[in-house]
């Protein structure tokens, strides 16, 4: 019993070890978009909004299980998982849209950034590389304040 209760304590400890200064919303360096707000960030991953000052821009998630995706919603869109299952289940079935595609990995997500100009996701700091360029740091900016 003590060792089930000291691994869900280990389980419990390593997914709150994120914080928000590790979450940065980024795109390529020759995007169009230089910055976005929290709300435009919040509107975009809710497909409610497609473009941010004119430009069209394209928005990824990583899988539903991975925890930089549950801080990116919880302190930015404001939705737990399951609120956001509820709401993309509602949008699914009126037909209006579907979530944006949930890809494996950071490593992915800066890959599929790379491929198109315009495309946005969120990562931890530590994966910044030379041709990304920030958009939003979720520490200065967090849910609520612009």
């Amino acid at each position: 019993m003590k060792f089930c209760c000291l691994i869900i304590f280990l389980s419990a400890s390593f997914s709150c070890t994120l914080s928000a200064a590790d979450l940065l919303v980024v795109t390529r360096q020759d995007s169009e978009i230089s910055s976005v707000t929290v709300t435009e960030l919040s509107q975009l991953w809710l497909k409610q909004i497609y473009q941010v000052s004119g430009v069209k821009l394209e928005v990824a998630d990583l899988f539903e299980q991975h925890p930089l995706r549950d801080q990116f919603y919880a302190n930015i869109v404001g939705k737990s998982g399951n609120k956001l299952s509820a709401y993309w289940s509602i949008r699914v079935f009126r037909g209006e849209g579907f979530p944006p595609p949930a890809l494996q990995s950071i490593e992915d997500l800066i890959n599929w950034i790379s491929a198109k100009k315009n495309r946005v996701a969120y990562i931890e700091s530590h994966y910044l590389k030379s041709h990304l360029k920030v958009l939003n740091n979720a520490a200065l900016n967090p849910r609520g304040e612009e």
